[in-house]
């Protein structure tokens, strides 16, 4: 009588059912062994830290303690030793690097204690296991933040982190209701110069820094920082005589008089209706009512009328070309971003030549110096 076999059908239906009892099966046996394996390196440690309260009832060696107290034993291939060398006696093999912390208060906890499998971190009661050293951060991450500077649009703040266990995940950045974050690939030390921009002037912010390490834990810090305000400069004029005779004067002076200290590096801008002679310069910034974007310019020391230039420190402008009208000299402080109100100056009206400043006697209608002496010299007889 002839046998019957297995149909390939009932093969494939028996190999699919074995790998579906095998993918079910496979994580869970494992998982039982990585729990064994955990629970055997738990066990471990907490036998080490048992030898460790033994050997610290009778150990009084003072060199061992440092100064705040503690005693740290050292451990690594399969031994732990206190500063001065002396091996801690415990039953057994266990095969740890890392370290064992006696503090003052009679407390005990391991510092990074690992093998090859598992690393562990924290106190005698409140330990915790991982697969990898960068895992366990029971601690948060040390954060400080300062300000940097502030301008009238900006603020610029400092960042540092350290988290050398689990590094730095993200930063997150909160100012005025915006929210920025930025994404760290687990650095263990970070220091940033952050600048907010685009800000209004004169106005208080606060900005919340918020750090998160790789083991979730966040810390945040706030920090206020003020814009600035750019004060309004004043025209200093000084005439050459110090009178000027019948409103014409033989030179003029202009210069600019600032009192906005809380500015870093202020520019100046002015603009005169009369062309002058000034400290040289090279940007222009066009002619509009207020300063435009600058542009570079040939180093000029005359200024043409009604055209803006900008200095980085306060300009000498000079008039003592002949001109018989009142002119109007314009000034601007600025930071390079925002430009503050504009002041105006009335430039006198000048002749070059002292002896042809000229002035109105309404009796005799005489308009010239030297015609009016003549006149006094023929009346009196001379």
């Amino acid at each position: 009588m002839r046998k019957k076999g297995f149909t390939l059908i009932e093969l494939l239906a028996v190999i699919i059912l074995l790998a579906i009892v095998s993918i079910i099966a496979t994580p869970m046996v494992l998982n039982v062994v990585e729990k064994a394996k955990k629970s055997s390196f738990e066990a471990s440690v907490n036998s080490l830290l048992e030898a460790c309260n033994l050997f610290l009832i009778t150990h009084n060696n003072p060199n061992d303690y440092d100064e705040d107290g503690n005693l740290i034993f050292t451990c690594t291939n399969g031994n732990c030793t206190t500063p001065t060398g002396t091996k801690l006696p415990f039953k057994g093999e266990v095969n740890v690097n890392g370290q064992i912390i006696a503090t003052k208060d009679g407390k005990l906890e391991v510092n990074y204690l690992k093998n090859g499998d598992y690393c562990s971190l924290g106190s005698q009661e409140n330990m915790d296991v991982q697969k990898d050293c960068t895992k366990l951060d029971i601690t948060d991450p040390i954060v400080e933040v300062v300000k940097v500077k502030e301008t009238t649009n900006s603020i610029i703040i400092n960042v540092q982190v350290t988290d050398i266990e689990s590094g730095v995940k993200k930063i997150e950045y909160k100012i005025d209701e915006e929210l920025e974050v930025v994404n760290y690939n687990g650095e263990a030390t970070l220091n940033i110069n952050k600048e907010f921009k685009n800000l209004s002037n004169e106005k208080e912010y606060k900005i919340i820094v918020t750090v998160t390490n790789g083991n979730g834990k966040a810390v945040s810090k706030e920090v206020t920082g003020t814009t600035l305000n750019i004060e309004t400069a004043t025209v200093v004029l000084t005439n050459t005589p110090e009178t000027a005779l019948n409103g014409y004067l033989n030179e003029q002076e202009a210069t600019i008089e600032y009192t906005g200290t809380t500015i870093e590096n202020p520019y100046y801008y002015v603009k005169t209706t009369r062309s002058a002679k000034a400290t040289a310069t090279t940007e222009s910034c066009g002619t509009s009512t207020l300063p435009e974007a600058c542009s570079k310019i040939d180093s000029t020391t005359t200024l043409l009328a009604n055209t803006w230039y900008r200095y980085a420190n306060i300009p000498t402008i000079i008039y003592n070309e002949p001109s018989s009208t009142i002119d109007t000299l314009y000034v601007a402080i600025g930071d390079g971003n925002n430009i503050g109100l504009t002041t105006i100056g009335n430039i006198s009206k000048i002749f070059y030549e002292s002896e042809n400043i000229s002035y109105t006697n309404e009796k005799n209608n005489i308009t010239n110096v030297k015609e009016a002496l003549d006149d006094l010299y023929d009346k009196i007889g001379m």
